[in-house]
């Protein structure tokens, strides 16, 4: 015999079960996916026209004691196919955040 589950009970249970189904149901549609051609990235490959690649990216974060702000770079310069020279700096500002007391 089974006992009669709570509705709030029987709403998490067939949640649950719902997110489960859709959860293998994304998994097997999503399996038999395949990449048909691929394209190599510019540092991959070597151009004698233009053998230049320049890269930036910005990255912040804040908690509440300072701010960082992130800014990685990248340049890199292909000589030939075989050597490549690098540069790839990293700037960093950290912004203490102050208290300001009343006075």
């Amino acid at each position: 015999m089974r006992r009669a589950l709570n509705p709030q009970r029987e709403i998490v249970h067939n949640r649950a079960a719902f997110m489960a189904f859709s959860f293998l149901l994304m998994t097997i549609c999503t399996a038999h996916a395949r990449i048909l051609r691929t394209r190599p990235t510019p540092s991959e490959t070597w151009d004698p026209l233009l053998p230049l690649t320049i890269g930036l990216g910005i990255d912040f974060e804040t908690n509440s004691k300072s701010s960082q702000y992130d800014l990685p770079f990248l340049l890199e310069y292909n000589f030939t196919e075989p050597l490549r020279m690098t540069i790839e700096p990293n700037v960093v500002h950290i912004q203490a955040k102050t208290k300001t007391r009343a006075r």
